[in-house]
């Protein structure tokens, strides 16, 4: 599910799309911007159901 604009308010404390990008950059959370420049979040980056656990494969040479 993508975040409401209700609760992108609440995450970066801002209403504006430009300052709720800025805000979802510094926080490092993953989005999309959408034509008319609001920010685009699925819910599940913030449950971290889209991170990546595996240790890197480093090649021994």
């Amino acid at each position: 599910m993508l975040l409401t604009r209700e609760q992108l308010e609440i995450l970066t404390g801002y209403k504006q799309k430009s300052a709720q990008v800025r805000a979802l950059r510094r926080m490092g959370v993953k989005h999309v911007i959408r034509p008319d420049g609001r920010p685009v979040v699925d819910d599940s980056v913030l449950r971290g159901e889209n991170v990546s656990h595996e240790a890197p494969k480093w090649d021994a040479r």
